[in-house]
């Protein structure tokens, strides 16, 4: 190789490193840039925000109103548990023209796929290399929890009130939220709703409220021990009692009542607030001699009666107090 080629060639392989050298930087800003500046990078960082409970931050990156409702689980251990079950996320920029593009994420949530859109728009550039994007303004949807009864519910994990039966929530998006409700006198089952998308509505969730078991069975042996003292008094016409025999003639002895079936009685909460009795009636059977008054002759009475139970029901305390009418 002679001298004159030798500076040729290093020329040539400084010139090839200066090459690539800029194609690498230049593949390192394209990244930067859709990562950290593109339509991409603020529903990412709202996506982060949602996961780690960040309601505040989460709200500054989607841009949007909070419409009125109790705002209870739009932050902290209530958000994180809305954005508990999304995982395998996923975004692309399903559109882009000018100064406007569209995010799509795709992702799955209580184990369903599912995808939800961002409009956005430029905003300008940082650094007068990458522009810069932030989400359309738009408005939170909300979620609404109904609960008669009870004037309270667990929304998320979070305690939270139902004034009147019925209470609203701005709610962030994607998300799951899931209403129950527990105490000693009454329960419900859990309900839940998947928010996707804001512009469709949210189903509410409507609290079948019952009474508790402890309730229920507190309910059936009060119900059980008044009917049981019913049938120890010896008459055709027991006070304060569901059942009596109509009888004119003359009772020789003593009267005696035993209850046949006793009801499988149980409580019920009204929309109103107020408790009835479920499943009042029965049958007792009376026992007695009667005296023919012409005669004089004596005989045995043994009759079935039928009968149904009213009552009044009053909340005291942890328990629910039966009193026959």
């Amino acid at each position: 190789m002679s001298p004159a080629a030798r500076p040729s060639r290093v020329l040539a392989a400084f010139c090839a490193g200066v090459l690539v050298a800029c194609v690498a930087a230049g593949g390192a800003l394209a990244l930067i840039s859709h990562f950290a500046y593109g339509p991409v990078a603020p529903v990412r960082s709202y996506f982060e925000a949602l996961q780690d409970g960040q309601g505040g931050r989460a709200l500054s990156f989607l841009n949007a109103e909070v419409p009125e409702g109790d705002g209870a689980v739009m932050n902290g251990k209530a958000l994180r548990q809305a954005s508990r079950t999304i995982e395998d996320v996923r975004y692309e920029t399903v559109e882009k023209s000018g100064e406007t593009a569209t995010v799509r994420a795709s992702y799955r949530i209580n184990d369903a796929d599912a995808a939800t859109d961002f409009s956005l728009h430029r905003t300008g550039t940082w650094g007068g290399l990458f522009p810069t994007w932030e989400i359309d303004p738009g408005e939170l949807p909300t979620v609404k929890v109904t609960a008669p009864a009870t004037g309270a519910a667990t929304l998320n994990q979070q305690k939270v009130g139902i004034p009147e039966g019925g209470q609203s929530f701005p709610v962030f998006y994607p998300g799951v939220y899931a209403a129950d409700y527990a105490s000693d006198l009454l329960s419900a089952p859990e309900v839940s709703t998947a928010v996707t998308d804001p512009e469709e509505p949210t189903d509410p969730l409507k609290l079948a409220v019952e009474p508790s078991q402890r309730v229920e069975d507190s309910v059936k042996a009060q119900v059980g021990e008044q009917l049981a003292r019913c049938a120890e008094q010896d008459s055709l016409y027991p006070a304060g009692c569901p059942f009596e025999y109509d009888f004119d003639g003359r009772v020789d002895g003593d009267v005696a009542w035993s209850i046949t079936q006793y009801p499988n009685a149980g409580a019920k909460v009204k929309a109103d607030g107020s408790w009835e009795l479920v499943n009042p009636s029965g049958s007792a059977r009376v026992e007695f001699r009667k005296m023919d008054l012409y005669t004089g002759e004596v005989s045995k009475v043994s009759k079935t009666v039928k009968f149904t139970i009213r009552a009044d029901l009053r909340p005291e305390g942890d328990d629910v107090v039966v009193t026959f009418r």
